[in-house]
């Protein structure tokens, strides 16, 4: 409460430790923040972090998501933020309740899903300044594999907001590009492998 009291409004809490956007939520002000906190509904966060963001507006209803493997590009997607709100995990299961096996309509979503029209797609001849940056910053921090989020705000800003040092790969930008993520991983493996292991890679 304390840290929201000085942030512009409106804006968002996560969980410092979450995924899939689950527990994201927009405040348009302090007071609905506090009658939150103070609610049955409010969930402690993992690690008892709950952190306070600025909302920030996209110039069009979408987010992109650069994918690196081992220090290069493989390709950049966007995910449709009208349909997908705060829920913008790749994978072809997040997309649908594992128990129901209906189109699940995630938190901040302002249209609901239909079938057959996909939340992500390849983001087709993709050249950005940012790319140098995110490959630069894999290689120095060690990481190997990563899916970096950003958003291009309404007011002109390219901000990135999240830095997943895992991901998932989504199968229909699969089948539109030219280059695999699956398969790229494959090749990193095999060179670790071969460098780290000489005698078991000629086997």
């Amino acid at each position: 409460m304390e840290a929201a009291r000085d942030f512009p409004t409106p804006f968002i809490t996560k969980h410092n430790q979450g995924g899939k956007g689950l527990s994201v939520r927009r405040f348009e002000n302090v007071a609905d923040l506090a009658d939150w906190v103070a609610s049955a509904d409010f969930e402690e966060p993992q690690d008892g972090i709950t952190l306070v963001q600025e909302y920030l507006q996209p110039a069009e209803p979408r987010i992109t998501r650069v994918e690196i493997v081992d220090g290069e590009l493989v390709y950049a997607i966007t995910a449709d933020t009208a349909r997908g709100g705060y829920q913008l995990c790749p994978a072809d299961a997040c997309e649908v309740d594992l128990t129901t096996g209906e189109l699940i309509t995630p938190p901040g979503a302002t249209i609901a899903p239909v079938e057959g029209q996909k939340l992500f797609a390849l983001r087709e001849d993709f050249a950005h300044p940012i790319v140098d940056q995110y490959r630069a910053f894999t290689r120095a921090q060690g990481i190997e594999v990563a899916g970096i989020e950003f958003i291009e705000t309404v007011d002109g800003r390219v901000v990135t907001y999240d830095v997943n040092t895992n991901t998932n790969y989504n199968a229909d930008v699969e089948a539109a590009s030219t280059v695999s993520g699956p398969r790229q991983i494959a090749r990193l493996l095999g060179r670790v492998l071969r460098e780290n292991y000489p005698d078991v890679a000629r086997a």
